[in-house]
């Protein structure tokens, strides 16, 4: 007889459970391998012989059991941080297995008492070394165009503009760097790295080891380093940064990413004062990890703009394209949720690729269409690093900082923002850039000048080509700079439009649920900030449009002993279809789908069939809104 399990739900986990039920062994460190193991040809690397392994609150004894048994797994440590706790989490279980990793894998994955499973994924830093410089341009990251602001390069961030203009951050305004250590005694970090809130999620150590961290304390002072003490100068000249280092020497892996991560959730959740507005994440490596995803879409939850590095392509520096090949984690997706943990309501990630003083894409950073959102300066930059002196370094590594500071810098300029509202507008204020044009979400480069408060009302936006659903449409248009939010207007009348249909919108979309098919739908948009609203944006129309009506008079011929001829009526009113789907069953089993054909087909020959054999048929229509209902059912038998 088995022993049943003392299941102290609300006070201990599966992992401790299972521990003091004498099933589960603590591993031993000291006796475990440290090895990576390389997975294929991309480069992506992760632990040898540890997996994260989230076990579901409903498995058996039974099942507990037998997936410790198959996965040869012992204990190294349970995940269970505050912000899992808070959203009714679990927690991950860091393991050991005495199987190879991906055999491992794939044994739990079947098991039922699994969640999820997947490796420990090796994460390194995005950047590498350049040649030091001092003399002019040596900052040219900070530049702007305007002579009176100081040296001049127009494809900088412009940041010299904020500090003209008087905006240089504020100690109110945190963000968190996720990457190796700082020295925090830097000359040009010392005040602004919030040391008392720092962590060592690497080995839990100090935030800084001498004669290393020089990645960690680079990145700080792009972000934050201090004005008028002969360094250089970051995007912020105030600011808090707080360190969570989780790289270390030989990199990082994803159970201290995620420890990391959901430290600073917490932090900001659980003290007001600590206004963790962004996270900067220069590091990438590894697959897809659901561990990862779920903290990160925790972060989103707590109003925290996850800023990343795109990469610096694969391991032998070719660029990568992230919209066909994935890059971790600046791939991730907050409005896309997890078994374990539900979609945020907008996408927290914003990836950054990099740019050199004369505007091209440097060769090696990755890029995506869809997926890399902006360059920002990430070629010959100079920084912080130890001890006490600086370094120039390249990397999409260096880009992200220069995202992330602005987005503090914006934070601090408008007290209360959203991370929705930052995120927008670094993406209103990007420049377009030839080098970044189809390249990136924006097509263009960061423009910090551009997130500068104005005082005129806003220009209007642009109105796309409106997507037409089932009794819906959903207008949507280009973000503007200046705009605290939008104003929506619609008429049945092109030209005539009175009160505002919708206002007060953040987001630059909004969907209409309240139209009825068959009548045309005229749209404006304009665009509002303190001062007033913007002329009305160029107009848009579309007519919602319901599924078509069915298909009659389906008919079938035999004409061979393999083939059958098909013909039917399309229906004459309604919806306009945009094709035919049609499903075959072959002597009364069930029905899949055969063929489409275009909507100005009405006939379909089914060839390859079985001799003297009866099929049955049934055809429906098809456009944008859905499918119409089956026509009639008709059969035939194929020729002996």
């Amino acid at each position: 007889m088995i022993k049943p399990l003392n299941r102290w739900w609300n006070t201990a986990t599966i992992a401790t459970t299972l521990i003091l039920a004498g099933i589960l062994e603590w591993g031993s460190v000291s006796a475990q391998p440290f090895a990576t193991i390389r997975d294929g040809s991309d480069g992506t690397e992760y632990m040898a012989a540890q997996i994260l392994v989230k076990f579901k609150a409903t498995a058996t004894d039974t099942e507990l059991r037998d997936a410790v048994k198959r996965g040869t797994l012992s204990l190294i440590k349970h995940i269970e941080t505050e912000a899992m706790k808070d959203r009714g989490h679990s927690g991950i279980s860091h393991m050991w297995t005495g199987l190879p990793v991906r055999q491992a894998i794939e044994v739990l994955r079947r098991n039922p008492a699994i969640e999820f499973v997947e490796p420990n994924w090796v994460y390194t830093h995005q950047a590498g070394p350049a040649d030091l410089y001092f003399d002019n341009g040596s900052l040219w990251g900070m530049y702007g165009d305007s002579p009176s602001a100081g040296p001049v390069n127009t494809f900088g961030s412009h940041a010299d503009d904020a500090w003209a203009a008087g905006y240089v951050g504020s100690s109110t305004v945190y963000v968190g760097v996720i990457d190796e250590g700082v020295q925090y005694l830097h000359p040009d970090l010392n005040g602004n790295i919030a040391v008392a809130d720092s962590r060592n999620f690497y080995n839990g150590g100090p935030i800084y080891t001498a004669g290393q961290d020089a990645h960690g304390t680079h990145v700080s002072g792009t972000i934050g380093a201090k004005q008028d003490n002969g360094g250089v100068v970051g995007v912020n000249w105030n600011i808090q940064m707080i360190s969570a280092k989780f790289l270390g020497p030989n990199g990082g892996n994803t159970a201290a990413a995620v420890e990391a991560i959901d430290y600073l959730t917490s932090l900001k959740q659980n003290n007001p004062d600590i206004n963790i507005v962004a996270l900067n994440n220069s590091w990438g490596g590894g697959g897809y990890s659901q561990s990862l995803h779920d903290a990160i879409i925790r972060a989103a939850k707590a109003d925290i703009l996850f800023i990343a590095a795109a990469g610096n392509g694969n391991f032998i520096g070719q660029a990568i394209n992230n919209d066909t090949t994935a890059v971790y984690p600046a791939n991730y997706d907050t409005t896309v949720g997890t078994s374990s943990e539900t979609a945020a309501s907008f996408n927290s990630v914003v990836a950054v690729t990099a740019i050199d003083s004369s505007g091209s894409k440097a060769s090696w950073a990755n890029y995506g269409a869809t997926k890399v959102h902006l360059g920002a300066p990430g070629v010959a930059i100079v920084s912080s690093v130890p001890v006490d002196t600086w370094a120039s370094y390249n990397g999409t590594s260096m880009a992200a900082p220069h995202v992330t500071g602005a987005a503090a810098l914006y934070a601090s300029i408008f007290p209360g923002a959203t991370a929705p509202q930052i995120r927008n507008a670094l993406f209103a204020a990007t420049t377009p850039t030839p080098s970044l044009a189809g390249k990136t979400v924006t097509g263009g480069r960061l423009d910090i000048s551009k997130l500068l408060p104005i005082t005129t009302t806003p220009l209007p936006p642009v109105v796309q080509p409106i997507t037409v659903g089932n009794s819906q449409l959903r207008v949507a248009w280009n973000p503007v700079v200046g705009a605290a939010s939008y104003e929506i207007y619609r008429s049945t009348t092109s030209g005539l439009f009175g009160s505002a249909l919708a206002s007060s919108l953040v987001n630059t979309s909004y969907t209409d649920d309240s139209v009825v098919n068959g009548i045309r739908y005229y749209y404006v948009v304009k665009a509002v900030n303190s001062f007033g609203a913007s002329p009305p944006s160029n107009e848009m129309s579309a007519t919602p449009n319901g599924p078509p009506s069915a298909p009659s008079n389906l008919a079938a011929t035999t004409l061979s002993r393999s083939e059958i001829q098909l013909t039917w009526t399309p229906s004459p009113s309604g919806p306009t279809a945009s094709g035919f789907k049609i499903e075959r069953s072959k002597s009364g089993g069930s029905y899949s789908q055969v063929a489409t054909v275009g909507a100005g087909v009405a006939s379909y020959r089914d060839s390859g069939l079985s001799k003297r054999t009866t099929y049955s048929y049934r055809v429906r229509a098809y456009n944008g809104a859905g499918n119409s209902a089956y026509s009639n059912t008709v059969s035939a038998k194929t020729a002996n």
